[in-house]
């Protein structure tokens, strides 16, 4: 959480066009501004420290996508690197379902898709993921 205040901060601060994300309207403006779009994600599901709870606080600074696994072995499932491959764990079927009122990946990526049409509808979610 740090590293990502740190870099919120540094956006603010910058002389660069950089604008920092959250939405699609957020992304083609800061296109028809010419800008550079900043946006946050999250290698796999280990920051959340096995808490559901965690992922309004990360989406509350501008996470927006989010890995369940990556390499190795974590908290939600195996990847592609784990010694076997035994899927999602209970954690990692509770990732996708997640805290309320945070609004689900899905109304991003819905809304992406109108102009990107490359989106998958992982097991557990409520729409369409897709990593902008």
């Amino acid at each position: 959480m740090a590293s990502i205040n740190s870099w919120r901060r540094q956006i603010v601060l910058s002389s660069e066009p950089f604008t920092l994300v959250s939405t699609v309207e957020d992304m083609l403006a800061a296109q028809q501004q010419g800008r550079l779009v900043v946006g946050f994600d999250l290698e796999d599901t280990n920051p959340l420290g096995g808490e559901i709870a965690m992922i309004q606080a990360y989406y509350d600074l501008g996470v927006r996508s989010m890995l369940m696994t990556y390499n190795t072995e974590n908290l939600a499932g195996f990847g592609c690197h784990a010694p076997q491959d035994r899927g999602l764990t209970g954690f990692g079927r509770a990732v996708p379902r997640g805290p309320r009122p945070v609004p689900r990946p899905g109304g991003l990526a819905s809304r992406a898709a109108q102009h990107d049409p490359v989106h998958v509808l992982p097991p557990g979610s409520q729409g369409p993921v897709r990593q902008l």
